[in-house]
Formats: structure tokens, sequence, C-alpha cells
């Protein structure tokens, strides 16, 4: 079977309507998939953790969501429909983790773990989530994961 990523590289390049849809689908197959990782029942600091992450993605990333490179979710671990995930990253309370994801596989992942530590400074905490984000969202494009599968 031929991925729209092999098609691609087997297209000579032109800039016609058929090869920009087929790049948005290879673009679209290489995504960056932030989720943040919360209890059932959250304290007023989970939830401006959670609040400052969605508002931090949406305005400074906005056209990767968009464009469907980035994608953006909040799960509650402790809902046992989720316990693949809390073992699949060790997660042991809440976390923002990022994976690197070609087509239905996570090929990387890492966590995010200074958005706790950088919550007063709304500045530095936009700034951290967005390069965190960013840094994949660069090696996803270039084909080459930068973090390795924990």
């Amino acid at each position: 079977m031929m991925t729209c990523a092999t098609l691609w590289t087997r297209l000579p390049r032109r800039n016609g309507p058929f090869e920009a849809a087929l790049l948005a689908l290879v673009i679209a197959a290489r995504r960056v998939v932030a989720v943040y990782f919360h209890r059932t029942v959250r304290c007023p600091t989970c939830q401006k953790v959670g609040g400052t992450i969605d508002e931090a993605i949406k305005t400074g990333l906005a056209s990767e969501l968009r464009e469907g490179r980035l994608e953006w979710r909040m799960k509650d671990f402790q809902d046992p429909k989720n316990q693949p995930y809390v073992s699949a990253f060790r997660i042991t309370g809440p976390t923002l983790i990022l994976m690197d994801v070609r087509g239905d596989k996570v090929v990387a992942w890492k966590p995010a773990p200074r958005c706790w530590t950088l919550l007063g400074d709304r500045s530095a905490f936009f700034a951290y989530v967005q390069g965190e984000i960013r840094s994949l969202l660069t090696s996803a494009q270039a084909g080459a994961p930068t973090v390795g599968v924990r």
C-alpha cells in the first residue's frame, strides 16, 4: 500500500491543485498532538494550568491547529477509558504530554513538566509551551523525531 508521503516523494515537482492537496494530506499525516492530562476533580490551580495551556496553544499556534499539523486535547487521566494513556506515558499526576504522531502511531513523545513552575509568569509559560510544541512541529516536518519514544 502506498502512503501519501510515499506518493509525494515520487511525484514530479509541480505547483498544481492536486499537488497542493496531496501535500496537505502528507502534512496532516505527520502531526504533533498535545494532551493535557488532568484529574477528574480539579483544583483551581489545575484548572488554571489547563486554561493557560489552552490559551497559549490557541493564540500562538492557531494556524498549526487550523492546518491539522497540531491537535490539542484535554483528557481525564483518572477516567478508566484513558488507562492506556496512563500506562503508556507513565502519568501519575496532571501533565502536558507532547507526541510526534505519524499516521496512527506515536513515534516519539515527551512531557512538558515546566508548566507548573512557570504558571506565575504568563509570558514565560506561553513561550515554554509554544516553544516545546514548535520544536516537535519542526522535527515532524523534517521527518525525524527530536525525542525518543520513552
